[in-house]
């Protein structure tokens, strides 16, 4: 898992991607890294881009299905919008194009968000890594 958000760190800087900051509930999101609280499993990556758009890539651990190894479903890039109170998901490896409304909250150093990998129905918090 280390080595694939290594390797798409890598790709964002030498794309030439500027930090920049997107403003929304109490505070704003920076482009960063951003770990699930509870087990520390999961990771997401916020980059946005000098064209407005803002990309969530969705990292998790890796699992057996079929023989082969594997990252867990749900794991990959996704479209993002911010809307009230919630944001906007389209995971882009689907081959629907549809956008999902998932409830969201950031404060600080933690980033509350809707189940939207898992389908459980709750909320997950995640820390920011890279402070």
């Amino acid at each position: 898992m280390k080595s694939y958000a290594i390797i798409f760190a890598l790709i964002g800087v030498l794309f030439g991607c500027k930090k920049e900051s997107v403003g929304i509930g109490s505070g704003e999101l920076e482009d960063g890294i951003w770990v699930e609280a509870t087990h520390r499993k999961d990771t997401l990556v916020f980059q946005s881009f000098e064209n407005g758009n803002l990309w969530m890539t969705l990292y998790r651990e890796r699992e057996d299905r079929n023989g082969h190894q594997g990252p867990k479903i749900g794991a990959g890039p996704y479209d993002c919008k911010f809307t009230d109170g919630g944001i906007s998901l389209y995971y882009t490896l689907s081959s629907y194009y549809h956008f999902n409304e998932y409830s969201f909250e950031h404060t600080g150093t933690k980033l509350r968000i809707g189940d939207f990998y898992e389908g459980t129905g709750t909320v997950k918090t995640f820390v920011q890594a890279n402070r």
